[in-house]
């Protein structure tokens, strides 16, 4: 066990505390967003209402962890119950933001690995004739991801304990780049189909001399 009195302690167990006020938070956040469609389906008949008693259950239960870690704090630091959850709650709004770009980015590469799967296709295809990958015979870009996040807003500052620091892009700097990225697409599209037209155009004028002569 960690001791309190010695700053290490005092650290180690300042941090575990903050981060059961996060973990408080979210399970704060899942019951508030499955309760009222819970409470519809109860009211329908659709389940019944021992699935109702198990939610409002773990909100009473939620209701006294959250006491408990206001006093743990009080005893760490003076003063510092009333604002755990405000902290907390910054933690968990850049949490949710770090999961959103992760998200995002990992929807990007798994578009780029397609497209350039289908460019590498079309490129073996193309010595003949190309094939459509639409109804409309056009390729179509990769679509920008959303993944949005529920966040909280909070009053005060997160502590230097934030796990893995900021997000590293804002919405604008994620906006400007999935342009730029889309437009580079554009760019290689037209000059592989430019290509292959110069490609379609010389085997026509070899065909055309050929039934010259």
């Amino acid at each position: 066990m960690f001791s309190p009195e010695t700053p290490h302690g005092k650290k180690l167990l300042t941090t575990a505390l903050l981060k059961r006020a996060v973990s408080d938070i979210q399970r704060a956040r899942q019951i508030h967003e499955e309760k009222p469609p819970l409470q519809n389906l109860v009211k329908q008949g659709v389940v019944g209402d021992d699935l109702w008693e198990q939610l409002t259950a773990a909100e009473k239960e939620l209701d006294m962890e959250v006491q408990e870690v206001v006093e743990e704090a009080d005893i760490y630091q003076e003063g510092w119950g009333p604002k755990i959850f405000q902290e907390a709650g910054q933690i968990a709004q850049v949490q949710a933001q770090q999961a959103q770009l992760a998200a995002q980015r990992a929807a990007m590469e798994q578009a780029q690995t397609q497209l350039g799967a289908r460019n590498e296709n079309d490129e073996l295809e193309g010595h003949d004739h190309s094939h459509p990958h639409s109804h409309d015979g056009q390729q179509h870009p990769p679509q920008k991801a959303t993944n949005k996040s529920p966040t909280l807003s909070t009053s005060s500052s997160a502590t230097s304990v934030i796990p893995d620091g900021p997000p590293r892009e804002t919405d604008e700097e994620r906006r400007q780049r999935l342009e730029r990225e889309l437009l580079e697409w554009e760019d290689a599209e037209k000059r592989r189909k430019g290509k292959a037209a110069s490609k379609t155009a010389a085997k026509a004028g070899k065909g055309g001399k050929k039934k010259g002569k």
